[in-house]
């Protein structure tokens, strides 16, 4: 037996069916753009992360190589770098001082004033950052006849004012009682041997830096011990000094010994 011929399909069901296939289709490739595009983005995502690891890798070989350059580098970038809290923090750390007591001249408390200072000074440099704020700072603390002479050399720009060790020596020549007997003490009729030991005991506690002495104890010499100094080669040091006027004031003391002797006996 034969079978039933297959019943034909209307044209409009196959135009019907053509379309909605082709509508199907255009859905599903609106689909894959933009499934496409992400895709795209995620693998150049991945290629500039594998860059990005082979920079670091070549970075990590480097420092490898030379930890030194890298320390250096640190350690330069570290030292460059503002610390704003520093001075802050050694503020802090300072003590706490009062004020030296005001000084109206008087010359026996001339060195505790200024050994006072000093200690301020020391313990809390940084209200103190340069030597002309040490200076004015002692000027502050002067009064009577101390204040008069502080201010005229203040108001003059005196060289003394540069720092705290020049206004010091200077203050001490002034004010300070050992400073001035230091200035009348002299050799006379004693031996230099003698008149040097008067004059380092002085000095010990007048605080006079080196050249000071060395002017000083050249001038207190006696006459004829100076006058034969100068005809020879100064030496630059205090105590080379001392020891070249001591040599010379025996040579003169030797010599004037042996002149009596000789006209004794005739």
């Amino acid at each position: 037996m034969r079978g039933k011929p297959a019943a034909a399909v209307p044209l409009n069901d196959l135009a019907n069916y053509g379309l909605s296939f082709r509508n199907a289709i255009a859905q599903q490739g609106a689909l894959l753009g933009p499934q496409q595009e992400e895709l795209a983005a995620s693998n150049q995502a991945v290629r500039d992360m594998a860059g990005q690891m082979a920079a670091l890798t070549t970075l990590v070989q480097q420092l490898r190589l030379s930890p030194n350059t890298g320390s250096a580098t640190t350690n330069a970038e570290a030292a460059a770098a503002p610390h704003p809290a520093v001075s802050t923090i050694s503020r802090h750390s300072e003590p706490h001082l009062n004020h030296p007591p005001p000084y109206s001249g008087e010359p026996n408390t001339c060195r505790s004033f200024l050994s006072q200072c000093a200690l301020a000074f020391s313990l809390q440099p940084s209200a103190f950052p340069s030597e002309s704020s040490k200076v004015a700072y002692i000027i502050t603390l002067l009064t009577v006849r101390a204040q008069e002479w502080g201010t005229a050399v203040w108001d003059n720009n005196n060289s003394c004012c540069s720092s705290f060790q020049s206004f010091s020596a200077e203050f001490r020549k002034v004010f300070d009682r050992e400073a001035r007997i230091l200035s009348d003490i002299c050799q006379g009729e004693r031996s230099v041997s003698d008149f040097s030991i008067e004059f380092r005991t002085i000095t010990a506690t007048c605080g006079l830096n080196e050249k000071a002495q060395w002017d000083r104890f050249l001038h207190g010499l006696s006459d004829r011990v100076q006058d034969k100094i100068y005809t020879l080669d100064l030496p630059a040091g205090f105590d080379d000094l001392v020891d070249l006027a001591i040599r010379v004031d025996d040579r003169l003391t030797l010599r004037r010994h042996c002149h009596r002797t000789y006209t004794c006996h005739e």
